[in-house]
């Protein structure tokens, strides 16, 4: 009893460290389809880390049978080209764009097609450990167009993060 006693502190004193120290801002969260089938669609957000040195998100799930993956869009040879990524790097202090023709979330396995101002809930896991939930509305580009996109109000502003509403 007296060895179980005595680890306490160093047990409480390892999870302490063990805990992610990075606190993340995901404003403008919003996803679109991808496809003509509606059922693979890209996610796009504001990612700002609170934290010191250098953040990245490593990883980004979803609830099967969805799965979710960080990708890279460019233009090659006339075509769209889609690149998956290890890793997103995001600046501590510095907002991170996840765009179109740019990094994004991907998500696919949708068992039906998406409709404008249906959801798409994401976890994001950062280098440290530190995981943020996003939820995401389906929106369109077209439906962007007049918003501004540093005060997103609308639907394309509207996500939840971590059972909190924002706008």
């Amino acid at each position: 009893m007296v060895k179980l006693a005595a680890m306490a502190p160093a047990v409480l004193l390892a999870a302490c460290a063990a805990a992610p120290s990075t606190q993340v801002t995901v404003t403008n969260a919003w996803a679109q389809p991808l496809d003509a089938s509606g059922t693979v669609v890209a996610l796009y957000m504001t990612v700002t880390p609170r934290c010191s040195g250098s953040e990245a998100i490593r990883s980004v799930s979803a609830a099967p049978p969805l799965t979710a993956s960080l990708h890279q869009s460019s233009i090659a040879d006339n075509a769209l080209k889609m690149t998956p990524l290890s890793s997103v790097e995001t600046p501590c202090g510095k907002p991170t764009l996840l765009k179109p023709m740019g990094q994004h979330v991907m998500v696919s396995g949708l068992p039906r097609p998406v409709s404008i101002g249906s959801t798409i809930p994401v976890t994001l896991t950062f280098r440290d450990g530190a995981a943020v939930n996003v939820t995401a509305e389906v929106t369109t580009m077209a439906a962007l167009a007049n918003v501004d996109p540093m005060n997103m109000h609308g639907h394309a502003g509207h996500m939840k993060m971590d059972g909190m509403s924002m706008h």
